[in-house]
């Protein structure tokens, strides 16, 4: 099948390096929101041990290192945040689409790898 624009297909290595941006400063986001949101009450140990979890996920997707497993657990956690995501309305307060695509863009690294600039080297 022809293509309208080939020459955008040249630089089709560079998508995982957008996605794994997306990813980045999602989570990075999100753990910012998740530890200040008790700034006058007490953190939960939870709360704590997610964020740091979710700050380790954002640095092996920041440098490349382990995509592909960081890409299984971003698809794992994405899965779980739409299966609770009507439950927990206060906590999660994207829309079910968004987690989706989160867990779509996140499952694309086990298939795609870690892209260019990236510790994670193919074999």
């Amino acid at each position: 099948m022809l293509s309208l624009f080939p020459e955008l297909l040249d630089w089709s290595w560079y998508t995982p390096l957008l996605f794994r941006g997306f990813l980045v400063v999602y989570l990075l986001t999100f753990v910012f929101t998740l530890l200040h949101k008790h700034r006058t009450g007490e953190r939960k140990i939870a709360d704590i041990g997610f964020g740091l979890l979710l700050s380790l996920l954002a640095l092996m997707l920041l440098f490349g290192v382990y995509t592909q497993l960081a890409g299984a657990i971003g698809f794992s956690l994405a899965m779980i945040a739409l299966f609770f995501q009507k439950r927990y309305k206060k906590e999660l307060k994207e829309s079910g689409w968004f987690y989706a695509l989160v867990a779509l863009v996140s499952l694309s690294f086990v298939f795609l790898g870690a892209g260019p600039y990236a510790f994670d080297i193919p074999l």
